[in-house]
């Protein structure tokens, strides 16, 4: 169509973007951000970092934040390591409060 160069295009395609160095770098409030991990966990039954990790697509660092600010919030309690694996071993189990709130952010529109 000759809108955009062979060149350009190729560019695009290859381009990685890369990662947000934090939270904040995302752009997105990080209520937003554990609100969407609360659900997947809800939605999806997920119990370990390493779950939760492949399922929200951001690096581990952010994922482990997002889940100690909603231990911190008493959203999600731990369940220990299982596994020989002790990062992507700890598990994590929504409390009833925690399911009221996912229950709650999911009605949302």
């Amino acid at each position: 169509m000759g809108v955009i160069t062979d060149e350009a295009l190729d560019a695009f395609l290859h381009h990685v973007p890369t990662q947000p160095a934090s939270l904040t770098a995302t752009g997105i409030d990080s209520v937003d951000l554990m609100s969407l991990m609360m659900k997947l966990i809800y939605s999806a039954r997920l119990q370990t970092i390493r779950q939760i990790t492949e399922a929200i697509k951001l690096p581990s660092r952010m994922v482990t934040e997002l889940v100690q600010m909603a231990v911190d919030r008493k959203l999600l309690q731990s369940l220990g390591v299982r596994g020989a694996d002790s990062y992507g071993g700890a598990s994590y189990a929504l409390t009833d409060g925690g399911t009221r709130w996912t229950i709650d952010a999911l009605a949302q529109v």
